[in-house]
């Protein structure tokens, strides 16, 4: 797993994400991640990497892009808003989703640290 930030743009990361399988993008819809006509729960699917943006003149751009992979084996990207800029439903349902490492922290902490940033980790 990913946990220190190697790109320097959203976009330069969600393309490098697309060049290893990671190319559906996913959506939040009615307590489900969502790509094309199928929807998964938070038990079918894996974060397997993420990346975290802080926007440098805007705080509104403060984003996290998550790796993600689903057990029938689709891999998708999301982008949501990171602290006070999260979708809360979303976060409620990001936290419930398992790390594909264990111990496996999101914010670039060494695992001992209990440190996850992961809503309400």
């Amino acid at each position: 797993m990913h946990t220190l930030n190697e790109y320097s743009t959203l976009s330069t990361a969600m393309n490098a994400l697309r060049d290893k399988g990671f190319k559906d993008e996913f959506e939040y819809k009615d307590g489900h991640l969502v790509s094309g006509d199928r929807q998964y729960s938070s038990d079918q699917l894996s974060i397997v990497e993420h990346h975290r943006f802080e926007g440098v003149s805007d705080p509104g751009d403060m984003s996290v892009l998550y790796a993600i992979e689903a057990k029938d084996g689709t891999k998708g990207q999301l982008v949501d808003g990171y602290g006070t800029y999260a979708e809360q439903d979303l976060a409620s349902f990001i936290k419930q989703i398992e790390l594909q490492e264990p111990g496996a922290v999101l914010d670039g902490s060494t695992p001992t640290d209990g440190n996850d940033v992961r809503p309400g980790k």
